[in-house]
């Protein structure tokens, strides 16, 4: 598989998962209040060998922020903080439940295992969000 397919994988099971809004295929220049919550999908590191004779192959990071409310909106900290728990229980069991992204890779983590960061204040175009960001370590086959 290459990069781009497993970055459009992500993107569409984003875009998929309840309680996301959008997930744009790039990255957005601004986030609007119509786009929220929105989860951004960003390529991360690798590393890269020949994993057996003639099989080559990548472990890669891809990370998705999900910008889920501003933290000026809402009224007091806990709406924001709050808004995010739905979105990022559905993204998750997202993940989890589909550990080779419908068969695109070979498969996410050592055993489908992920990460998310818990809720955070993310900032995108200098504005400050309630959301969180989950971390993926993907492996599969390189052409």
């Amino acid at each position: 598989m290459t990069i781009a397919t497993t970055y459009a994988k992500l993107v569409s099971l984003a875009a998929a998962s309840s309680g996301i809004t959008t997930a744009p295929s790039g990255l957005p220049d601004q986030i609007t209040d119509d786009m929220l919550p929105c989860a951004v999908t960003t390529v991360g590191e690798a590393t890269w060998n020949e994993h057996a004779t003639g099989l080559y192959r990548q472990v890669r990071t891809y990370q998705q922020q999900v910008f889920v409310r501003p933290i000026a909106q809402g009224m007091g900290i806990d709406a924001g903080y709050s808004a995010c728990l739905a979105p990022m229980q559905a993204l998750g069991n997202t993940y989890v439940q589909d550990t080779t992204l419908g068969g695109t890779v070979d498969q996410v983590g050592e055993r489908g295992d992920f990460a998310d960061g818990g809720v955070q204040v993310l900032t995108w175009a200098g504005t400050p969000y309630h959301g969180f960001i989950v971390t993926l370590r993907v492996t599969e086959k390189t052409t």
